[in-house]
């Protein structure tokens, strides 16, 4: 670790066949320490970091922001005026870096929603990465998204994969009225009434004291007497 230097103190780093993800606090010869986001301290042996992978997250240049935004599949007509508005305010965001990749596509379509896809990059500097910084752009974004999106009168899809655009039309709903067999031809189920329940538990006892009633009698009958001698 001294030769290679992975990491230094201070260093946000990711160890991912351990499992470990936080910042190291001391780098001693035996364990090195990293304090996880949750506060509780891991302390990793450096027999297992030198043949572990590590992701020093505090050297990378730029953070990536990548978000989807699910929007309704009857909106779909208006998906690529939006990704293109979209696509605009990446370009002219005062956080993003413009000399990285700065995409905004309609990327997918699923079940219940059509998918626009946006990956750009943070500013080139160590604020620029830090958690504070990174969900403020992230924020940012999805706020001015959010607004393009409205100012077309789309939607995003429901989480629960409900489609409101695909509701039967008040047309629909009457041909399927007119195609239910009358209400005489119905087979109406008879309501469960409490009475039922009462009926049913009263013969259930009424069984079980039959039951027991005949193990007694069996028990008070004389034991059978004896075979004779010889077996005859």
């Amino acid at each position: 670790l001294i030769l290679t230097q992975p990491f230094a103190q201070g260093d946000w780093v990711t160890l991912e066949d351990l499992q470990v993800d936080g910042w190291v606090e001391r780098i001693g010869v035996y364990h090195t320490l990293v304090q996880q986001p949750d506060k509780r301290p891991v302390y990793v042996p450096n027999s297992k970091l030198l043949v572990s992978k590590i992701r020093n997250n505090s050297r990378m240049t730029n953070r990536r922001i990548l978000l989807t935004l699910p929007l309704r599949t009857a909106d779909i007509p208006k998906i690529p005026q939006i990704a293109q508005e979209i696509q605009e305010m990446i370009n002219e965001h005062e956080d993003i870096d413009p000399k990285q990749h700065r995409l905004a596509r309609f990327r997918d379509i699923e079940v219940s929603s059509a998918q626009i896809w946006i990956s750009c990059f943070g500013l080139e500097s160590l604020e620029a990465i830090g958690l504070r910084k990174s969900t403020e752009v992230q924020q940012s974004i999805l706020e001015r998204a959010s607004a393009i999106v409205y100012k077309h009168g789309a939607q995003f899809a429901s989480r629960f994969g409900k489609d409101e655009s695909r509701k039967p039309s008040p047309e629909m709903a009457r041909n399927a009225q007119r195609a239910l067999p009358p209400a005489e031809e119905s087979f109406p189920s008879r309501p469960v009434v409490a009475s039922d329940h009462e009926d049913q538990l009263r013969s259930r006892e009424e069984a079980l004291r039959q039951r027991e009633k005949g193990v007694k009698e069996r028990e008070r009958l004389p034991p059978p007497p004896p075979p004779p001698p010889g077996g005859e």
